[in-house]
């Protein structure tokens, strides 16, 4: 109720006569001058230096902003130069600040803009994430949606998971002599042996985005076309190891077949998996994972990355879905009776997924199944939800409209419990657990350590 209540005084105050982008968080401050914006194309020069042993990037991006104000979203590298329309102003104007509701930390220009289309220009470093050895230069912009600001904010200037945004990388690497190669989910051009361009699809946000740099003779790279129920899928399958680099190609094939046959057609443009050990995490038609969990993995293609949440508080239902699937996708056997559980009741501001996602996520979708049998369960309602939100952002809301739409039963009863956690804190599950290892076989999160050395 009083975040609620915070929402609609924050609205009131700042946000009549305006309209915001689409699934975006409200704007905030004393008089809601922190305004949410709507990033239309990034173009970012990265030029990696292996005898200086540094990587500079240089990102132009532009914007439409539907109200005066100070314009948020975020980089993670602090800035060495800013400039906004042509003109350069103090670094000091890109600060970090928190939202209302204390959840999470993001970027502003701590300058009043008015409403329209705006260009910033943005210069840092990226050195930390890069390693220099051995004649190579080898960097991996590898994400996690387990922790917040673990996206591609990372790397380069990105908005929460509600904005679409066209990407292009321009990618330079010096001082080297072996061969490198870009593996990515992005198309690449080559235009020297050590200058690429790179396109992604207009459709990606924050989470979307696979790059990975590195000498090319580091791995074993199998090659094929993937023929998919309404296109051919140009797919690279990698790994240090050619027992690997096989298996990933095996069970690609395999499980791909089984995705489509249960969810519909592949909605990307090429396939890339990186088998790289225990672990996992997807990305926009791009997997880094180990063999167990490939097939979890792939099933993000049409979930979490096919169809994909505008926040954190819809990121429970890709890996409540997935998670049914490890489960072979048991059927459901009876109707939610239990205590509450706080999937997507959070801040609009939340930028990562609730580990309860795993466990009673995926109860929940199992129940849900039970409860709606009579309409085929819930995957033919999966299936219809991803034909209808295929490379588009969704909140919980459309979610839960879907279902109700497609079966004409009311959801919220169980939404309002097994969804918000609306209930006395005494009859409510904890939001999550206290660490990564209980999560019921679900994937685990590469640690730093296990990320700088698959790079």
């Amino acid at each position: 109720m009083r975040l609620a209540f915070i929402m609609m005084v924050m609205l009131f105050v700042n946000g009549l006569g305006h309209s915001y982008p689409d699934k975006a968080p409200p704007p905030f401050g004393r008089k809601g001058e922190v305004v949410p914006i709507d990033i239309k194309t990034v173009v970012i020069d990265y030029k990696f230096d292996y005898d200086q042993r540094e990587a500079q990037a240089s990102a132009k991006m532009v914007y439409d902003q539907e109200a005066d104000g100070k314009p948020f979203f975020d980089l993670i590298p602090e800035v060495n130069k800013l400039m906004i329309d042509g003109i350069a102003v103090p670094v000091a104007l890109f600060k970090s600040i928190r939202d209302p509701d204390g959840v999470a930390t993001f970027r502003i220009i701590d300058k009043t803009l008015k409403a329209g289309t705006h260009e910033i220009i943005l210069e840092y470093n990226i050195d930390s994430e890069v390693t220099f050895s051995s004649n190579a230069v080898r960097t991996g912009f590898f994400m996690s949606d387990l922790t917040s600001r673990r996206f591609f904010e990372q790397y380069g200037p990105t908005n929460m998971e509600y904005d679409q945004i066209q990407y292009r990388f321009n990618v330079e690497v010096e001082g080297v002599t072996k061969a490198h190669r870009i593996f990515t989910n992005g198309q690449v051009q080559a235009t020297s042996d050590f200058t690429w361009t790179v396109k992604f699809p207009d459709y990606f946000t924050a989470s979307s985005i696979y790059f990975h740099l590195s000498d090319e003779s580091r791995y074993r790279i199998e090659v094929f076309e993937y023929e998919g129920l309404q296109a051919t899928i140009p797919v690279t399958v990698y790994a240090r190891s050619s027992y690997l680099a096989s298996q990933g190609t095996t069970k690609t094939k395999k499980y791909m077949e089984l995705l489509e046959d249960k969810f519909g057609p592949y909605a990307h443009e090429k396939l890339v998996v990186y088998v790289a050990g225990s672990g996992g995490m997807e990305y926009g038609g791009a997997t880094m994972t180990s063999i167990s969990a490939l097939n979890h993995e792939l099933t993000h293609f049409w979930f979490a990355r096919g169809v994909m949440p505008a926040n954190g508080n819809a990121g429970w239902v890709d890996e409540a879905i997935a998670s049914w699937q490890d489960d072979g996708f048991r059927p459901g056997s009876q109707t939610p009776d239990r205590s509450a559980v706080n999937l997507g009741g959070f801040s609009p501001y939340r930028r990562y997924t609730t580990r309860a996602a795993y466990s009673q996520g995926e109860q929940l979708i199992r129940e849900l199944d039970y409860v709606l049998r009579d309409n085929g369960g819930m995957i033919p309602l999966l299936r219809s939800f991803y034909e209808k939100y295929q490379r588009k952002t969704f909140l919980v809301e459309d979610f839960k409209a879907h279902l109700e739409r497609e079966t004409q039963v009311n959801m919220d009863g169980i939404f309002d419990r097994y969804v918000y956690g609306n209930a006395n804190l005494e009859d409510r599950v904890e939001e999550e657990p206290t660490h990564p290892d209980q999560l019921d076989g679900h994937p685990r999160a590469y640690t730093k350590e296990e990320l700088i050395f698959y790079r």
